[in-house]
């Protein structure tokens, strides 16, 4: 764009030579905004239907988005060596989003008890 005598005003620039096998940019009429399309988060939501019926994965990954850092906090204030944190933190990702206890809520809980306390003294005999 060149400017003109009147610094306000702008003219575009024309004897600039365009590349023709150049993409030409999307103008502010082409673009569409992704707020403006309220079908992507519809087909969103039917997508996770379709493929998580259950909120099988959505479950399992907020359990591990809540304990996973709070796995690592605690491991990582209440332990003077710093490869402990990691071990909280890797350990509660994979017990959580790696294994798959059956059974309803009381069983899992207790499945995950005994698996706590079977892993807790095998690690304590080394």
């Amino acid at each position: 764009m060149s400017v003109g005598s009147d610094l306000m005003t702008q003219v575009p620039d024309t004897s600039e030579s365009t590349d023709s096998s150049a993409a030409s940019p999307a103008t502010e009429t082409e673009r569409t905004p992704v707020s403006a399309s309220p079908t992507l988060t519809a087909r969103a939501a039917q997508w996770v239907r379709t493929e998580d019926p259950g909120f099988l994965a959505i479950k399992k990954s907020a359990r591990a988005a809540i304990v996973v850092p709070i796995a690592f906090a605690l491991t990582h204030s209440l332990f003077s060596n710093p490869q402990v944190g990691l071990f909280g933190a890797f350990g509660s990702f994979a017990v959580l989003l790696l294994t798959d206890f059956p059974g309803r809520t009381r069983t899992r809980l207790l499945s995950y008890a005994v698996f706590f306390l079977v892993g807790w003294g095998s690690s304590s005999m080394v």
